[in-house]
């Protein structure tokens, strides 16, 4: 028979290595370049601001619909501030024309800046109708002339009554040596 070898003493619990399932050469081979750089104890790469904002489709839709928006509402602003308004000698005059009872009635609102110089003194404005066709012209032209003042107030308004018919209107506005012209349609 042969001889039987005395077992091998295990070592106790505490003293045996932990046994681990995977390595961490495969765990950074599937992770990220970022967290891989990290690892390496090198910078990680930084994603630029469109790269986040176009990295799924609903950023972008979102990016565009707010790009949208902006445009829309700026273009609208712009469009109401040059057909109502214009500067004259540093003050702002918002126009608008309204019809009361049959009668065309032109409403100026004039607001000074805060600082600066500004205009005041005898405003003088010359309003005609836009003609429906170039082919009908009338003898005389039909222009209407009123003379409005500028005073030192920050704020003033002026309602100047129109003697004629039409929707479209062609507003002339002379202020010493300044002269600004507007075209304004009757507000419904």
């Amino acid at each position: 028979m042969d001889p039987v070898e005395p077992a091998a003493e295990s070592p106790p619990e505490e003293a045996r290595d932990p046994v681990f399932h995977y390595s961490r050469e495969r765990r950074l081979r599937n992770a990220s370049s970022m967290v891989r750089a990290m690892n390496e104890g090198g910078e990680p790469q930084r994603q630029g601001l469109l790269k986040k904002l176009f990295v799924t489709r609903g950023n972008a839709l979102f990016f565009a619909c707010i790009i949208l928006i902006s445009f829309v509402f700026l273009m609208t602003n712009h469009y109401i501030s040059r057909n109502r308004g214009l500067t004259l000698g540093g003050n702002f005059l918002t126009l608008v024309i309204v019809r009361e009872e049959g009668t065309g009635i032109l409403n100026i609102n004039k607001t000074a800046p805060r600082r600066g110089e500004v205009y005041l003194g005898a405003v003088d404005i010359s309003v005609s109708p836009e003609l429906s066709s170039p082919e009908i012209r009338p003898e005389t032209p039909t222009v209407f002339q009123h003379r409005i003042v500028f005073g030192p107030a920050a704020s003033e308004f002026f309602r100047v009554s129109l003697p004629f018919e039409g929707d479209d209107f062609f507003i002339s506005f002379r202020a010493g040596d300044e002269t600004r012209s507007l075209r304004v349609r009757v507000n419904p």
